[in-house]
């Protein structure tokens, strides 16, 4: 074998050592790269679903009940006004024929003081059509449902807000295909349940974010 031969076999090597040693560091990095992917991403996303609540939230304090129609949750965020109540303990003195004497008679006394804006509770520049846009996607939407549900004889209202897993991601699914839970999504509310809490927590959310 002369020389050149040898020089090129041995550049051949190292090629082919710096290769594999890409290739075997790629396979122990690329979860830990999903990983970094997916927690500023659900983040994000439920920060955007959080906002969906305190919509709805404001919605059924002005109307006593929840919608499942994003355009008219919107139109409620950019243009709605919330009534501001005050509530204040008070009592009366009434004539009680059955005891034959005078009574009190505890009762709240409820007044309207004010009206707020809802657009005041959003961060400054936040539109009402945002709520239903699913951050990192190309124009998908939120899935928004609201109905009632009774318990105990009570009618309560209820809505839930979700997106899976394969939407959040669907952009970089060819490379980390095998890292997204195709069954997983993240959800706000319920519809058969009265509960207003989301399935998504992590302590790292607000301090990653600012």
């Amino acid at each position: 074998m002369n020389s050149k031969t040898i020089i090129a076999v041995n550049a051949f090597l190292v090629v082919l050592s710096v290769f594999l040693t890409y290739k075997i560091y790629n396979v122990i990095m690329e979860p830990i790269y999903f990983e970094r992917i997916k927690l500023e991403r659900f983040c994000t996303v439920f920060e955007r679903m959080e906002h969906v609540r305190e919509a709805q939230l404001a919605y059924k304090t002005e109307y006593g009940e929840f919608t499942g129609d994003f355009e008219i949750l919107a139109a409620f965020v950019d243009t709605g006004k919330v009534t501001i109540y005050e509530r204040k303990d008070s009592s009366f003195v009434f004539y009680n024929k059955l005891y034959g004497k005078d009574m009190n008679k505890d009762t709240v006394i409820v007044r309207v003081i004010g009206y707020q804006e809802v657009s005041s509770k959003f961060p400054k520049g936040f539109s009402g059509n945002m709520l239903k846009e699913v951050p990192f996607t190309d124009g998908a939407n939120f899935n928004l449902g609201a109905g009632e549900i009774t318990r105990n004889g009570v009618t309560v209202p209820v809505f839930e807000v979700s997106v899976s897993d394969v939407v959040i991601f669907d952009d970089i699914k060819k490379r980390y295909d095998q890292f997204i839970d195709k069954e997983h999504e993240l959800k706000i509310g319920s519809l058969t349940e009265a509960s207003i809490s989301g399935n998504y927590e992590n302590t790292q959310c607000k301090s990653g974010n600012n």
